[in-house]
This record gives structure tokens, C-alpha cells and sequence, in this order.
């Protein structure tokens, strides 16, 4: 993979809306990883959209761009907020750098960005004034995400003494264990620099019946290196690779069958594997997208469809249970389901959403994507609990709605397995 140019920025208060755009995102896919962070912004909206925008305006919140889209952001302290680490195993008299919400857009991760982002914090904070330590809060319940310090480099220092605090977990790292990291260190408020991101493994792999070598990307996406180690991708691989194929559509196929599973499964499993959405019309699925609305709560759609045509628009998909019935009523009056009638109006409130100029504007400028008029889809129910002919006249009466059902994914998955099969890459 090529480095990328991006550059990193001291926050103002006009980037508000982009950091809350990370925080949100974040908080809708962490249901997913079996922990309530974030679940609510504590201790209520308002303290906490000030924090954050005071944060902003101390100029201690530093946003990485990527272009006009936000990938990481990071805010810091030279003090610590005494009722949380005063309890704490840690030396306070020595000078550190306090990390809070520390966030990767989930288009960038996996690349080692976040990683990258805290040890510059704590290498910047030791040139201005000496800080010896990297110190930060972690959720209290989610111990993937102490982990995930602790293969840094992080040691547990203690909890905070409040109980009802959430993010009482507490870790620091010295500063002296940091290695070499790619965002440089510069004087001002801004940088340009060059970032590679986390670099592919290689390994062997049986491809059309002959053993090659690959390159496994940090997204997962695979791709056939030459004699000269020059990378080719793959057709229909990105995590869909030849070798995996049949275990991923029995994984779906195991899901779609359970009676216990639930939106949020189903919604991981399309993230881990978008693939089965985009099919061959779109070039990425990006999950949950915020849409935000000054006057209300924030849409977040399940997914936005990026067509492979950069000059065309997105498009939103949204999921429900493979359970949901898709038509009802006698035989001589069949007619969709009050479950996809529902979707069909959460969908329309997301197209709504971009009849407003400034509002598809704020779009593609935090995410990159266009949209005007999105086509709705919804991914429902089974096509095989139903005559082709009563469900293709009850969609009639909504037009606009694209219906797949769980079984149309699991065809095109399997005939993409067979079309793929003895080619030559």
C-alpha cells in the first residue's frame, strides 16, 4: 500500500462538528464489540459536547486529515483532573501527558494510527515540558480496549476512586518506551507528512490450483504478487479471498438461520465482510455514517453504498432481522410487512436528510461521500418464505424501496464462488 499524505491540525471550535462526528460513530459501533462505552455521553449531552468543545477552543485537541475527511483525533493535558487520579498508583509530582478521547475513524482502522497518534502526544508533551509519562482513562468495562494499552506498552495504574465515573480504569506508559512513529514533530499548529499505513504480512496461498505468494493488507484485502514482488490485486478478493469463500457464506448462512440473531451481528458481519452488500455495482460500504441535525438527535444509517464511479452518487442501505415477515395479509390482499413499511419511512428521513445543500456540503466533507436523492434499499427477511409473484406485487406499492432478501446475498455470494473458480488471475 502507498504512504498517504495527510496532515495533522490543532482543533478549533469550527471543527466541533467533526469531532462529534468521530465520537458518534465510535459510539455506534462499540454496542458491537459487547461494551456500553460511550452508550450515552456522560454524565449528560450538553457537559459533555462542552468538554468537548472546550477542548477545541484551549487548542488542546489535535484532528489527522486525510484530505477534508477526519481519520483520527486526540485531546491532551498537562494536568490531571484531580478526583479521577488522585486514587490512582501513579507518581503525580512527575510531569505527563493526560490523553482523552483518543478516536479513529473506522475507514482508517487497523493501520496503526491511533497507536501512532498517543506517542506523538506523549514525545510532544516531553519537548515542551519535560512529561515523562502518557497517561489515560479507560472505559472501565471494556477490557478489550485494556488490551489494547497493554500491548502498547501501557501499564495499569490504579481506578478512580468514584465508582460511578465510567472511565475509571487508569494507565500510563512511559515516555521513554517510545519508539519510532511516522507523524513528525514540528513547532505551530499544522503538518503535512507522508504515512504508511500498517504494512501487509505475506504468505502462500493456493490460487487456481497453483501455490502463490500474496500480500495480506492491513484492511484484509489480498493481492498476487508478481515474480518482480509487485503487488496485483486480485478479482473479487478484497476480504473475500478465494480460500475463504465457502467458510464466509456458511458463517452467513449459520447467522441468517439463527433465530437469536440479532441487527448488530448481522451489521458486523457486513462490516468485517462488505463485499456481500456492494456486490459488483459499489466499491465500498462505510457503516454508520452520522448525519447530523443541529435541532435533533443525530440519523445514522446502517450503510452507505460508494459506487465504484466517482463521478455517481452514494446510496443508503439499511438491515433487519432475516426473521421479518415480508408480506402479510389474505391471498387476495397481500401487502409489505408493517416492519418494511418502517424501514421504507427510516430511509426516507435519511433521503431527506440531503435535500438540504449544506447538509450533503457537511457530508462529503467529513466523509468523501456524494449524495442527492440516495436510492433506498433494505436487506429483510427470506425470499424463499414467500410465491415470487405476491411479494413482486407488494413491492410494487413502494416503488422506490429496493428489498434483498438474506437468501438474494447468500445466491450472488455462491455464484460469485463459481464464476471465480478456475480462473486465472
Amino acid at each position: 500500500m502507498n504512504a498517504l499524505r495527510i496532515s495533522i491540525a490543532r482543533g478549533t471550535r469550527e471543527h466541533l462538528e467533526a469531532v462529534l462526528g468521530l465520537i458518534y460513530e465510535a459510539s455506534a459501533w462499540l454496542p458491537m464489540k459487547a461494551t456500553d462505552q460511550w452508550a450515552q455521553p456522560w454524565p449528560t449531552k450538553e457537559r459533555h459536547d462542552a468538554t468537548v468543545l472546550n477542548g477545541l477552543e484551549t487548542g488542546n485537541t489535535w484532528i489527522v486529515w486525510h484530505g477534508a475527511i477526519p481519520a483520527a483525533t486526540v485531546t491532551t493535558a498537562s494536568q490531571a483532573n484531580p478526583p479521577v487520579w488522585s486514587g490512582s498508583e501513579c507518581n503525580l509530582s512527575e510531569p505527563a501527558v493526560y490523553a482523552h478521547r483518543l478516536i479513529t475513524a473506522r475507514d482508517y482502522a487497523g493501520w496503526g494510527l491511533g497507536a501512532e497518534l498517543i506517542d506523538w502526544a506523549g514525545v510532544r508533551a516531553h519537548r515542551e515540558y519535560g512529561a515523562k509519562w502518557i497517561r489515560i482513562e479507560v472505559w472501565t468495562s471494556n477490557t478489550a480496549l485494556h488490551d489494547y494499552y497493554l500491548k502498547r506498552g501501557f501499564e495499569p495504574c490504579g481506578y478512580c476512586a468514584d465508582p460511578d465515573y465510567p472511565s475509571g480504569a487508569l494507565f500510563q506508559k512511559p515516555v521513554s518506551n517510545i519508539g519510532a512513529f511516522t507523524i513528525p514533530q514540528f513547532s505551530g499548529s499544522f503538518a503535512e507528512f507522508d504515512f504508511l499505513p500498517k504494512q501487509p504480512n505475506i504468505g502462500m496461498a493456493l490460487v487456481d490450483g497453483k501455490l502463490r505468494m500474496i500480500s495480506i493488507q492491513a484492511d484484509g484485502s489480498v493481492r498476487l504478487l508478481d515474480p518482480y514482488n509487485q503487488a496485483h490485486s486480485l478479482l473479487y478478493v478484497a476480504s473475500f479471498r478465494a480460500s475463504e469463500q465457502k467458510a464466509l457464506i456458511d458463517e452467513l448462512e449459520t447467522l441468517i438461520n439463527s433465530k437469536s440473531v440479532s441487527e448488530s451481528q448481522l451489521q458486523h458481519f457486513f462490516e468485517r465482510n462488505p463485499e456481500f452488500l456492494c456486490g459488483d455495482l459499489y466499491e465500498a460500504a462505510h457503516p454508520h455514517i452520522v448525519l447530523q441535525r443541529p435541532e435533533a438527535g443525530p440519523l445514522i444509517p446502517d450503510f452507505a453504498l460508494k459506487p465504484y464511479n466517482d463521478a455517481a452518487l452514494c446510496d443508503l442501505m439499511e438491515l433487519k432481522l432475516p426473521s421479518a415477515r415480508l408480506v402479510v395479509g389474505p391471498n387476495d390482499r397481500k401487502r409489505l410487512s408493517q416492519v418494511v413499511m418502517d424501514a421504507c419511512a427510516q430511509l426516507r428521513e435519511y433521503r431527506r436528510y440531503f435535500d438540504l445543500p449544506r447538509n450533503r456540503k457537511a457530508i462529503e466533507e467529513t466523509y468523501g461521500l456524494r449524495f442527492f436523492l440516495p436510492k433506498m434499499m433494505v436487506v429483510i427477511g427470506r425470499r424463499s418464505d414467500y410465491l415470487a409473484n405476491d411479494l413482486r406485487k407488494a413491492e410494487s406499492v413502494v416503488p422506490e424501496l429496493a428489498i434483498t432478501t438474506y437468501d438474494d446475498l447468500l445466491e450472488r455470494a455462491r455464484f460469485r464462488m463459481k464464476m471465480t473458480k478456475g480462473k486465472r488471475y
